[in-house]
């Protein structure tokens, strides 16, 4: 179905009628004037001829079905003119002669040829204005639909008001009335002296804005009218004109006739003439009358013997049948084969046979051709190009074309073009193209074509198809350059285009006697687009390739939905696959889409094939893809110390193709290329720079483009020299912050001692920090605030905005009156203000406006790579936090990276992991190394921090930190046999870590280890007993975190005992507590208890850590032995394990006993929560 793409009156091309297929308004349609010549609608020069009738009222039995299918089929006429008697027939009986008028016009029209409508009266043409007015208004509006019909309003005015003025002034009022309903309309305009007068139209033609489509009349009768040859050479070049009524005899419409100049005139009108122009005429008259102008003998319409011709009627007919001087919009200009021959014959020397849609012609003796059909009337001077797609098997390199035309209609060896084919072709089908756009010989109206397939006498040439094409309008496309697409070629359906709808042009504008939807451009004037596009339709161009190469193709269309796929072939062959066009919106918006394709040099077919409808169609500009010629960067220097990763600047390119798109490299053997890379076309930093080591890198950087051309530059990379420290310790000096507001400084005791002197105190940090505030989002301050605020403020300005303002400022609660220094943690990671590149720091240590604040070190930094490390979790110890020696981690080589891994330009020393590819560990370890890490607890308690180490010796000691303060013993790295080998070593934190934001350290106190992770989990656990009735022999292995440990007469709240003892003393409930002697539960020990009835206790703290406790000699009460370091071992444990014959005799409670290498013990293992006596 067809897609309308914007409100338009549709005029259906023949509207509510149709002609024979052959006929000549099918093969001209819609006639124009251009450049004084009347022309079909596709521009060629036309020539009518035909009859005008007699009087209406006197012969009417001239004029039916019957004697105009006659004059049509057998006189062969193009024009019948229909001559109306106004005052002695018209006027009568309107009605009747309005009737009469109309049935012999759709009587013409269905036979297929022109009317011409004419008002017989004339002498002075005012007099007939209004009579006009109303006659042709009502002919007009009649007929306006037919495309056949030409109005000739008035007849032969003459007389002393029969003047050029008043033929002006009648045109100047009708023609109006005409072009009002019928805008497109051919109009014929009287001149004077029964229109002889062309000479004098010439001198004084109507104005242009009556000119479109108006042709001026002339009358002559051959034996009368020698004189009006000058007249109508001198108007020739200069007017349009249109022999509406001549005779071969005397103007009287009798007498002799004069054969001879009928011959005159004839060759003037064949175009013979100064102006060149080819005249249209109609014969006067085709009736059965007296006068010798008759073209049929008395009686003859009575009889209907309407080939009677007289001597007038048979010279006229024999001339209208000679070959018509025009070349048809509509001739076959095509073969394809698919099922015969299609009209080709008389084969010599070959013969042909249609196999599978292909003419075989088999050669069987020299000089083998066949012939077209004849008559074929096509026009030399639009069809340039034949194009004959075959497959030579023969032995000749050589094939031949002959034509004749309608004026030479022989054969022969002028009229011919030899052609190069490739012999014994057994590979495909090959396009041959012959141009004939030079050759002096095309030229007129090609009648038939002759094709030698081959020079050689034997052989088989299969041709698939033979087509004549040329370039519409005129000139051949040249590539580069633009396809309008409303101008595919010339060539009838099936030749240069293929339509679903193939007898109608839905937008009526452009070529309408084509089958394409043509209409004009929505918002471009004078243009067209094509549109109402169908599946599987297709247009063809021929085109000239100027050179082989890559071409970009910008095709120019519009189309609602991205469901549209179309492709291009050239010679048969595609160049372009199925691409599909990306909706623009809707049908009158029009946007391109850009394709790079290769095509070969030299004359080509091109065509667009519909794959996917559902678009409409411009244009398609072709440009010869050319070098890129200059690449450009925004940025060519880069701060030293920036992250790997940085970017540098971004890149362009200058080309001469607009709208190519490139890719952009690093080329050439340059050593400084590897500190580079490109991601798309920013050029990003492999590396971190020190300005120090090296100032310049010299890179050369090339940019390609679509097709594979390229262009390359060198550029000088300059590293930019800048303060490149983002922590101040204040060790020695105040390290370059300026500019105090209400404060003194001092750097005193490695402090920055800042004196308050008034409100709003405040102090500059240097500005150009130069740091990156998405990667460094962390601002740690230790300081001692010794004034009564419990504010301070932090403010920030970044190259984008220079200034502080309150948008760039965060509070920070400080301790007042404080008596130490305290880690201040400002964390900037969510805060949106944090942004770009930092510039300057402003810190105001109070909001107070008196006191001291001693500031121990301020310092930037971040989490690595992202993210801030959670607590409860893990540390991995090569994510130190962001910010370099000094800030975030102390390395005794701090340039060196001595496992070149990971974190390459940084100084700490990373390896691969020996047992886990892809994760990392920090060695090469050296006494007083550091590193840190921004954490986030979320749970405040005590933590177990599990450390993975390796080792080869006994020595190596670290520590772990928190915000200034060392929380865990000292751990002791065991020799775990050798670095490659990892164990985990546990210590819990001598204090509740608080939830928030904080600083860990891990320290090495010695040397001679590697450290993959630390692993942060809560410390607490749960120990859970149960009690019999009776007595009960137990063990803790926990210490409570409560200040009194683990106080018996806490965990045995509420429960039902009777006593607790061991050999030191005993408790019980129902006494003061001061008088027990026993007052806690000690991890190690064993203790008797008594239960009135069966109970629980559950005791939560710190798994205990420590050795049984063996008394010289006798019985004494032990505990589950608190193995591992830190965790609870709720699996039993062998007796043998830790008693042997050297330091026991026996192990029992309840359960049984245990003797060294008893064969018979009843218990085997310590298990948690009892107790055990035990005789040493």
């Amino acid at each position: 179905m067809k897609l309308f793409f914007f409100v338009i009156s549709i005029i259906f091309f023949l509207n509510s009628f149709s002609q024979p297929s052959n006929s000549p308004v099918a093969l001209n349609g819609k006639l124009r004037v251009e450049n004084n010549q009347l022309v079909n609608e596709c521009g060629n020069p036309v020539q009518l001829k035909g009859f005008g009738s007699h009087g209406l009222m006197w012969f009417p039995q001239c004029y039916n079905k019957e004697s105009l299918t006659a004059l049509v089929n057998d006189w062969g006429i193009d024009v019948f003119e229909i001559k109306i008697n106004y005052t002695l027939w018209y006027v009568k009986d309107v009605e009747y002669a309005r009737n009469y008028v109309d049935n012999l016009v759709e009587i013409l029209t269905e036979l297929g040829i022109y009317v011409i409508i004419q008002n017989v009266e004339g002498e002075n043409p005012l007099d007939w204005i209004t009579v006009a007015k109303d006659e042709f208004e009502y002919f007009c509006t009649k007929h306006k639909d037919k495309i056949n019909i030409i109005y000739e309003p008035l007849n032969e005015p003459h007389g002393v008001n029969g003047t050029w003025a008043n033929c002006k002034t009648f045109a100047s009022e009708l023609i109006p009335v005409i072009r009002n309903i019928c805008p497109y309309a051919l109009i014929i305009v009287p001149t004077p002296s029964y229109c002889q007068d062309v000479d004098i139209a010439a001198n004084d033609p109507l104005p242009e804005s009556l000119s479109y489509n108006v042709l001026y009349c002339l009358h002559i009768y051959a034996a009368s009218h020698d004189n009006v040859f000058s007249k109508f050479n001198y108007a020739s070049d200069k007017i349009p004109i249109f022999a509406a009524e001549w005779g071969v005899c005397t103007y009287t419409g009798d007498g002799e006739l004069d054969y001879e100049a009928s011959d005159t005139w004839l060759n003037l009108w064949n175009g013979n003439n100064p102006g060149n122009q080819i005249v249209s005429w109609c014969n006067h008259n085709f009736a059965d009358g007296p006068g010798s102008a008759c073209a049929l003998i008395q009686g003859s319409c009575n009889n209907n013997l309407w080939n009677n011709s007289s001597p007038s009627g048979n010279y006229i007919k024999n001339k209208i049948l000679e070959s018509n001087n025009w070349a048809s919009c509509k001739s076959i200009t095509y073969w394809n084969f698919e099922t015969s021959t299609e009209g080709w014959n008389s084969p010599t020397n070959m013969t042909m046979n249609i196999v599978n849609g292909i003419n075989w012609m088999k050669v069987n003796a020299a000089d083998p051709h066949v012939l077209s059909p004849d008559n074929l009337l096509v026009s030399t001077s639009q069809y340039k190009y034949v194009i004959v797609r075959l497959q030579n098997q023969s032995t000749a390199s050589t094939a031949e074309l002959f034509w004749t035309t309608t004026t030479n209609p022989n054969f022969n060896s002028t009229n011919r073009i030899s052609f190069s084919i490739v012999p014994n072709d057994n590979n495909q089908q090959r396009y041959y193209f012959i141009d004939l756009s030079k050759n002096p010989n095309w030229t007129g109206i090609i009648k038939q074509l002759r094709l030698d397939p081959s020079t050689a006498s034997t052989g088989t040439v299969k041709v698939d198809f033979i087509k004549l094409v040329g370039a519409y309008p005129t000139a051949i496309v040249n590539i580069p350059g633009t396809i309008e697409i409303e101008n595919f070629n010339y060539g009838e359906y099936n030749n240069a285009y293929y339509e679903t709808t193939p007898f109608s042009n839905y937008g009526n504008n452009y070529r309408i006697i084509e089958s394409v939807d043509i209409a004009n451009h929505p918002t471009i004037p004078n243009n067209n687009i094509v549109g109402w596009i169908a599946n599987g339709e297709w247009l063809e161009y021929i085109v000239n390739v100027e050179q082989q190469t890559d071409y970009f193709i910008d095709i120019y269309y519009s189309a609602p939905a991205d469901n549209s796929k179309i492709s291009l072939l050239v010679d048969g062959t595609e160049i372009l696959t199925v691409i599909t066009l990306p909706a623009t919106g809707d049908y009158n918006t029009y946007n391109k889409i850009t394709k790079l394709v290769k095509i070969e040099s030299g004359i080509h077919l091109l065509k667009l094939l519909t794959v996917s409808a559902g678009y409409n169609i411009d244009k398609i500009v072709f440009t010869q893809n050319l070098s890129p010629t200059n690449i450009s960067l925004t940025n060519s220097s880069i701060s030293e110390n920036r992250v790997v990763g940085s970017v540098v600047g971004s890149l362009s390119t200058t080309d001469p193709n607009i709208g190519d798109s490139f890719s952009f490299s690093l080329s050439g053997n340059s050593s400084d290329n590897q500190f580079f890379t490109i991601e798309n076309n920013i050029l990003i930093s492999n590396a971190m720079f020190d300005f120090e080591s090296k100032k310049t890198y010299s890179i050369t950087i090339r940019t390609t483009d679509i097709g594979g051309l390229f262009f390359e530059k060198n550029f000088t990379i300059s590293i930019t020299d800048i303060y490149d420290n983002l922590y101040w310790d204040f060790t020695d000096s105040l390290d370059g912050w300026k500019n105090p507001h209400n404060l003194t400084m001092i750097q005193s005791n490695g402090c920055n001692s800042m004196t308050i002197t008034g409100s709003d105190p405040n102090v500059y940090s240097l500005d150009y920090l130069n740091a990156n505030a998405e990667l460094f989002n962390i601002v740690v301050i230790r300081m001692q605030n010794k004034t009564t605020a419990s504010t301070a403020e932090l403010f920030w300005a970044t190259y984008d905005a220079p200034g502080f303002s309150s948008t760039r400022r965060v509070s920070i609660p400080i301790v007042v009156n404080d008596t130490q220094q305290r880690y201040y943690i400002v964390d900037l990671s969510a805060n949106p203000n944090w942004t770009g590149v930092l510039k300057q720091l402003r810190l105001d240590p109070t909001i107070a406006a008196s006191g001291s604040v001693q500031v121990d070190f301020i310092k930037i930094t971040g989490a690595y790579p992202t993210s801030v490390a959670a607590i409860p979790g893990t540390i991995q110890a090569e994510n130190f936090n962001k910010g370099g020696q000094g800030n975030a981690y102390n390395d005794a080589t701090p340039t060196t990276n001595s496992g070149n891994q990971y974190r390459t330009t940084e100084g700490v020393d990373i390896a691969v992991h020996p047992q886990e590819p892809g994760n990392f560990v920090v060695g090469w370890t050296s006494a007083g190394e550091w590193m840190e890490y921004i954490v986030q607890i979320q749970k405040e308690t005590f933590y177990n921090m599990q450390a993975w180490v390796s080792s080869t010796g006994n020595t190596a000691r670290i520590s772990i930190v928190i915000d200034g303060e060392i929380i865990t013993p000292e751990i002791v790295i065991p020799n775990t046999g050798a670095y490659t080998t990892y164990q985990a070593v546990n210590v819990v934190t001598n204090k509740k870590l608080a939830i928030g934001t904080h600083v860990i350290r891990i320290q090495a106190n010695t040397a001679g280890f590697n450290i993959d992770k630390l692993i942060c989990n809560d410390a607490v656990q749960t120990q859970t007993i149960a009690l019999a009735k009776g007595w009960n022999l137990i063990s803790v292995s926990v210490i409570e975190t409560a200040n009194d440990g683990n106080a018996i007469h806490r965990i045995f709240t509420g429960k039902d005992v009777k006593i607790v003892k061991n050999a030191d003393g005993f408790w019980k409930p129902n006494q003061p507590n001061q008088f027990n002697s026993l007052q806690t539960l000690e991890p190690g020990n064993g203790y008797l208890v008594y239960m009135n009835t069966a109970g629980t206790i559950t005791i939560s703290g710190i798994p205990c850590t420590g050795e049984i406790l063996f008394a010289p000699t006798g019985w004494q009460l032990i505990g589950f032995p608190c193995t591992g370091v830190g965790e609870l071992l709720f699996a039993p444990t062998p007796i043998s394990n830790y008693f042997n014959t050297t330091n026991c005799k026996m192990i029992k409670n309840f359960d049984g006993f245990w003797v060294p290498f008893g064969t018979t013990n009843s218990i085997q293992n310590f298990e948690q929560g009892k107790g055990y006596w035990m005789k040493r």
